[in-house]
Parts: structure tokens; sequence; C-alpha cells
């Protein structure tokens, strides 16, 4: 009989676009193809959530884990219904032999399974909601803290419990073990197969285009997104007055929206952003508060498109900085600087793709994959 995984996560999507259903997504597949049996659940879902049988103990179980880690951004992420689910998704033959548990904010699951437990840390959450409290009003900066704080606490105890912890960079990886947990596995972020076989467009000098791919609603992309259209592009135009910037992404927010102009153009919600991205003259990553591995530069280049970060927006990826496809800057005239550079001088798009060749979903996995096959033994 073959051995499952139960994978637990924020949102079930059918039709991944963000990095953490793409990341989970790739798990899944990854798991399929080692022969084991995979199901998924997520906290929300896309599609109506299949009739589950109610389990008021284990609910109030659940519930009662989440409240006491006093951290906001877990207990947003309690649903009773969820709870049913996955505690039907454990029982449903064959028996689950590990559960996963997909981002910090699911700890609290973790008692619905008797069995080894993998928490995939897509970021260090803690971190990351720390980084971005400094941009944060008042009120929501107060809140933020506290919610860094017990969080950082819900993540150094996952450290102890957990049977196996996963990273996505070498960085998370060393604040990991500075909590003194066992050894965390490295598993980056990836790429599809589709973005390395997707065309690059041509350009139009008169008119180049940069592009920003993410979830135009989530707080720091929001930010950035400010960022590069108000701070950095006025001086790309005294170079470029043709230039366009192109922000893409699902569910942008109004402030999003409001940057719209005769040269900023919004995408909202498409069904696939490489098109877009191959299209674009240069990538972006401006990102002022980050975690993990940004997925969508290891995805930009390996259409062959050249990418300018900031500092926390490259975490992770700083190796690649030397190649000349991936530029870092962090303050807003210098990063408009290596945007005209690239548009001018572009680097090959075949030798920009070999820069991420190894970072194909299934290469990536392979730590993880054996992993879990270990704990289903």
């Amino acid at each position: 009989m073959r051995k499952r995984a139960v994978i637990m996560t924020k949102t079930q999507s059918d039709t991944p676009r963000d990095g953490g259903s793409l990341r989970v997504a790739a798990m899944a597949d990854a798991l399929g193809n080692a022969g084991l049996a995979v199901s998924k659940v997520g906290v929300r879902t896309e599609t109506p959530r299949p009739r589950a049988a109610k389990r008021w103990w284990r609910r109030t179980r659940v519930a009662l884990s989440a409240l006491f880690t006093f951290s906001p951004s877990v207990i947003k992420w309690y649903s009773p219904q969820a709870v049913d689910q996955l505690a039907g998704a454990l029982e449903t033959e064959p028996a689950a032999a590990v559960l996963v548990l997909s981002h910090s904010q699911m700890a609290p699951y973790r008692h619905l399974f008797g069995g080894p437990v993998m928490v995939d840390m897509h970021n260090v959450e803690s971190q990351l909601i720390a980084s971005y409290r400094k941009s944060a009003g008042p009120l929501f900066r107060l809140v933020l803290g506290w919610d860094s704080l017990a969080l950082a606490r819900v993540e150094r105890k996952i450290a102890r419990w957990a049977d196996a912890l996963v990273v996505v960079s070498d960085h998370d990886a060393q604040v990991v073990t500075g909590w003194g947990s066992r050894e965390p596995l490295v598993a980056p972020n990836g790429v599809s197969q589709e973005a390395f076989r997707t065309v690059r467009a041509d350009r139009d000098p008169a008119h180049p285009v940069i592009a920003f791919v993410g979830h135009l609603g989530w707080r720091p992309n929001v930010d950035a997104c400010v960022w590069l259209v108000e701070e950095v592009f006025p001086h790309v135009l005294k170079e470029c007055p043709g230039a366009i910037i192109r922000l893409v992404g699902r569910t942008p927010s109004e402030r999003v929206t409001s940057l719209r102009s005769e040269n900023v153009e919004i995408h909202g919600d498409v069904d696939s952003v490489l098109p877009l991205v191959a299209s674009a003259d240069v990538a972006t990553a401006p990102l002022l508060a980050a975690g993990g591995t940004r997925l969508k530069i290891i995805e930009a280049l390996a259409t062959g498109t050249p990418v300018v970060a900031t500092g926390l927006g490259a975490l992770g990826l700083e190796h690649l900085s030397s190649s000349g496809a991936l530029a870092m800057e962090d303050r807003p005239a210098p990063f408009a600087e290596a945007l005209i550079r690239l548009i001018r001088e572009p680097p090959d798009p075949d030798s920009t793709r070999r820069l991420v060749s190894s970072y194909e979903w299934g290469a990536v996995m392979r730590p993880a994959i054996e992993k879990i096959k270990e704990l289903a033994g």
C-alpha cells in the first residue's frame, strides 16, 4: 500500500499563482512523483469545501492552542471547518504517514495528528513581520511588534517539537540553528519548466518595460509598488521618458490601483504572469520587507529577464548578483540607474536562464521529499 502525506496550508488553490501556493503545489507534485499519495487541506479554499463531520473536541483543542500563542497572525488562520476537514483527511485510508504543515502559522493543527510532523517554513515569519513593522502607522506598528514577538516564541517551539524543519535559504537556516534546534533542511524556492520554455518577446526601445510581479494586496508588496513608482520611476523617466512600469499580480489593493497612469499598467489576476515577465526588459523585486528566497526573481531569470532588487528583496540569492543579470540596490537613484543600465545593455537571455537552471522545483525539493519518505517509513 502506498504511503500517504497530508499537507496543511493556508490557501488551497487548484490554480496556484502566489509564491506560497506555488511551493505547496510543487511539493505535492514532487511527493506524487516519489510514489506517495498526497492530500492537501487549506484553511481557505477557492472551491466549496467538501462536507466533513463536526469534531467539537478537536476544534476546541486547536482553537485553544492558537489562542494561547497570543499571535494575531496564528489566530487569524484558525478555522473550525479546516479542523474538520484535516481530521477527516488524516483518518482516510490509507492512514496518513506524515503531516506537513506549510507555514509557521499552521502550528496549532499539529494536535490533530499523532505521527511525524514536518514544518515547511516559507519564511521566518517573525522576522518578516518585524521587517515591515517599520513602515506601518503607530497603532499597527504596535500590533506588529507584539505579533513578531509572539510568533518568534511559536517558531522556537516548532524547532523543538517538529520531526523535521524545512527552510528556504541558508540565511533562514542560520536563524533557525541559532534557536538551538536540530539542523534544518534547506529546500529553496524554485521554478517550473514552463518558465524556462517561455519565449522572450521583442523589445520596443522607445517604450522599455519594467515589471513587478507579486500579490498586489499583500502589504509588503503594496509598499514595494509605491516605492518603485513614486521614488524610483521618476529617475528612470528622466533618461527613458517612454518607459512603462507593469505591476502584475492578484487582488490589487486600492493603493496599487491608484498608481495607474499613462506610464503605469496594472495587470491583476492574470492566468499566467510568465508572458508578461518575458515581454519585459527588466523585472524588479524592490521589497522593503522580505523573508525567504524571492520566487519571482528566480522565475524572471528563468524566462531570461534580468532583475533589479533591493537587498531584502534578493535575500538568499545574493550569490547571483555577480552575474550581471541580478543587480542589488537599496536607494531610489542607484536602483533606477541599475534599471537603465540593464535596459540599455541587457545580458544574454540564455546565459540568464542558465543561472537558475539548478532551481527547477523537482531538484530543490529533493531534500524535503527524501526526509518525508524517511519519516513515512
